[in-house]
């Protein structure tokens, strides 16, 4: 079997739910393992509170999957589970409610009851692939027909009724998208030809305001005024 096939067969994750430990104790601020999950074939994770959300692909005998697990004091306890019909791309956590990128749109569902994921809506957008979750939106990219650029603003603050308020669309062909987040007035997308920087500050009509040179940048995080 070719290396690269073998490692992919075997890609295991291992979720560490880590807390600082008890005031007053000697070894106060250091970090404690609370517990471990392995997986295969693992997207992404997503936590809120004691939630823990991830992803898993599809392969020859199985479906893509996001399984939904609870943080116990000495444990992760793996609970629920929730199928899309093709494929699943990203998540994000809003409380107990998840959004997820999958079968080429935008799916909401409640995870109240986390053993038990309920689908709330599904929006149809273009090959859904990232996606962030900033206040009241959700932004997402896309690589359309061509590998030109998408990238789509969702209002989510009623999760039952999703809509897409605005987006924009560039001609960028071969960029391949690889990771968005957004804070405030601003969002990133790190795609082959670098970060493309936008102001969504008017969520119906957002614009592109510059790029920095940066090839291949895999992933990007904001955190105030740096990216």
């Amino acid at each position: 079997m070719p290396e690269i096939f073998r490692k992919r067969s075997i890609l295991l994750l291992t979720i560490l739910v880590l807390a600082t430990t008890a005031a007053g104790r000697a070894d106060d601020g250091c970090l404690t393992e609370r517990g471990r999950v392995r997986m295969t074939n693992i997207v992404n994770v997503a936590v809120s509170g004691h939630l823990v959300t991830s992803l898993q692909r599809g392969n020859w005998n199985s479906r893509p999957t996001v399984r939904v697990g609870i943080v116990r004091l000495h444990e992760v306890v793996d609970i629920g589970a929730w199928n899309p019909r093709r494929y699943v791309a990203e998540i994000g956590l809003d409380a107990s409610t998840a959004f997820v990128a999958a079968d080429g749109g935008l799916f909401a569902l409640d995870l109240s009851d986390p053993s038990s994921p309920v689908e709330l809506s599904y929006l149809d957008l273009i090959d859904a692939q990232h996606l962030t979750l900033d206040q009241s939106h959700a932004y997402l990219t896309a690589t359309g027909v061509g590998g030109d650029g998408w990238f789509d603003v969702v209002d989510i603050s009623e999760p039952t009724a999703t809509e897409r308020v605005g987006g924009i669309y560039w001609p960028q062909p071969d960029a391949e998208k690889h990771a968005i987040d957004a804070s405030g007035d601003i969002a990133v997308i790190a795609d082959a030809d670098g970060l493309l920087v936008l102001d969504v500050s008017n969520a119906s009509s957002p614009e592109a305001k510059g790029r920095l040179a940066h090839p291949e940048a895999r992933d990007v995080a904001l955190v105030g005024d740096h990216a």
